[in-house]
Formats: C-alpha cells, sequence, structure tokens
C-alpha cells in the first residue's frame, strides 16, 4: 500500500483580508481548507469521504 504523506502549502495572504475577516492565519487557513474540500465535493473531484477528512 502507497503511503501518503501530508503537505503543507505556503499561501500569501494580504493583511486586509485577514483584517476584514477578522480572523487569524490559523482560522483562515482552516476556513480555506473547509471550503476548498466543499468546493472539489461538489465538482465531483473528491469523494465524500475524502473531503470529510
Amino acid at each position: 500500500m502507497k503511503t501518503i504523506t501530508q503537505s503543507t502549502i505556503p499561501i500569501t495572504c494580504p493583511p486586509e483580508i485577514l483584517l476584514g475577516l477578522r480572523m487569524d492565519a490559523q482560522q483562515f487557513a482552516t476556513l480555506l481548507k473547509e471550503q476548498s474540500a466543499m468546493a472539489l465535493f461538489r465538482e465531483g473531484r473528491l469523494s465524500s469521504g475524502m473531503a470529510a477528512s
């Protein structure tokens, strides 16, 4: 079985976005992960199980 490792992807975000959303970087990263998983699931590119994890 192939081992899959977790990846970290750096994203540059203007501070105005975080201020406007009233979020810190960690909260914004969590939001991006959740929203990305949902969008990819809706597009049929992720299974429900993969999106949930």
